[in-house]
């Protein structure tokens, strides 16, 4: 989210005292800033918390509105005229408010009418087709729908056709099923926290995550494996075995870790750690022959650190308690970490990347929730702020963009991500060592004579 602007926020500052004292209904003033989701519901429900009086409200909402990007100033100048609040309106944008109480008046508004739209004072869109801010909470991460390739897009299917060929520049993925995808999903740590004592609460939310990466990579023609509550042995042991399966059917393997974490690594359920190098390594081209050439996709949602990420602006970093109060008032988690001294470093080293000799480590993708020694976010109840980004931007993106276009929108998104009151960010992060790009084709499948048609069960949607 771009900053605003340090004139607005000037405005913002050196007016405060008077917007405090004249602003008259801020409820509906904080409504229609969430109805344009410049604030999301849980900014909204904290600024008109009960206990709060009127003019804390009203400093609640500035304090916040200059978090809020470049569009926030614009937005509660349209949220004051549509509220009828003309002179706080002219405090921020001298004669405008006027004006557009003078075009209210003539069109027959009073201040009791319904409040309209008008063209003159909408906030500049966004320069992208994603939500402004994440989580959205309108989207519903259990309700996945994937948009198919569109019959008429005869761009995607040639280059699907060509997927097949050996020297093409895209990855093949026509096979059905294009390949397995390994959901280890980790939830309960008890035994972490009473053999090792490692401060490592149980993930609620994390069932959510793994459902709708289930139903996601099912509508993309994948077999999906979902194993839960594994110890480090266990998560060796689950992804051993998908090293030893003949891939040769299969395009491509996805491997998913929802689980806490450290620096280089995933915990799991008895607080051991599996070193993340260690893990795509077990799938590289010496290792897994069955998968070498074919793309292997990581997506880890782990922490990579105990770090609170304040965003470019630099706010304070808040107390470990102020912080934990917050969470739980808003089914909000943290994917807490142990000491230093459990954390893995990770490794990296490039890769060769020949085509007749391929490099060890070619062709394989991991994405991370969060940057290095940083923390990820995590709700109760709908999920993680990386996984909800991956469902939404592949079940809408994937019947015309390629892999790593996805996962730049889906950075775009997390880090549109927002504790509120707090300031704490989140930036998921990707690394690839692709050859060739990669397209999940959703909807498209190879007849014998090599040509794409669609599949009759999957239909495009809108």
């Amino acid at each position: 989210m771009n900053a605003m602007e340090t004139a607005h926020k000037e405005i913002l500052r050196t007016n405060r005292s008077y917007l405090v004292e004249n602003l008259s209904d801020i409820a509906e003033i904080v409504n229609r800033l969430f109805e344009m989701k410049t604030i999301t519901a849980p900014m909204k429900e904290g600024i008109l918390e009960g206990q709060n009086t009127k003019t804390e409200k009203k400093r609640a909402l500035l304090d916040l509105l200059p978090r809020r990007g470049k569009f926030a100033f614009d937005d509660f100048f349209n949220a004051l005229i549509a509220s009828s609040e003309y002179t706080a309106a002219d405090v921020l944008k001298p004669g405008q408010g006027q004006a557009a109480m003078e075009a209210d008046r003539q069109a027959g508004k009073t201040a009791y009418s319904a409040p309209q739209p008008r063209a003159p004072y909408v906030a500049s869109p966004v320069e992208d087709d994603l939500p402004r801010f994440w989580p959205d909470q309108n989207y519903n991460a259990m309700d996945v729908q994937v948009v198919n390739v569109a019959e008429e897009d005869h761009n995607m299917r040639n280059k699907f056709v060509r997927s097949g060929t050996a020297q093409s520049g895209y990855y093949c993925m026509q096979r059905r099923p294009r390949g397995i995808l390994l959901i280890i999903n980790n939830e309960k740590f008890s035994t972490a926290r009473q053999e090792k004592n490692l401060p490592l609460e149980d993930r609620d939310g994390t069932n959510v995550d793994a459902t709708s990466l289930d139903m996601l990579f099912e509508k993309l023609s994948f077999i999906t494996i979902t194993e839960k509550n594994l110890t480090r042995e266990g998560i060796i042991e689950v992804l051993r075995r998908q090293q030893q399966v003949n891939h040769d059917n299969y395009d491509c393997f996805v491997c998913v870790i929802l689980s806490h974490g450290t620096g280089g690594g995933v915990f799991g359920v008895d607080g051991e750690v599996a070193n993340t190098q260690d893990i795509t390594d077990m799938f590289n081209g010496q290792n897994c022959k069955t998968l070498a050439g074919k793309p292997k996709l990581f997506f880890i949602q782990a922490c990579q650190g105990t770090k609170r990420d304040t965003g470019s602006a630099g706010a304070q970093d808040p107390s470990v308690g102020e912080v934990s109060l917050k969470f739980e008032k808003m089914g909000l988690k943290n994917e807490t970490e142990a000491s230093s001294k459990s954390q893995v470093q990770c490794e990296t080293k490039a890769d060769s990347v020949a085509e007749e000799n391929l490099g060890t480590r070619a062709d394989t993708f991991v994405a991370l929730a969060t940057t290095p020694d940083y923390l990820s976010y995590r709700n109760t109840k709908r999920g993680t702020w990386f996984v909800q980004a991956i469902t939404y931007i592949f079940q809408k993106f994937a019947r015309s963009e390629d892999l790593l276009s996805m996962m730049t929108k889906v950075n775009l998104l997390v880090s549109r991500g927002e504790i509120y009151g707090q300031g704490l960010k989140q930036v998921s992060i990707f690394n690839s060592s692709f050859r060739k790009k990669f397209f999940f084709f959703p909807g498209l499948q190879a007849d014998v004579s090599g040509q794409s048609r669609p599949r009759n069960q999957m239909h495009p949607t809108s």
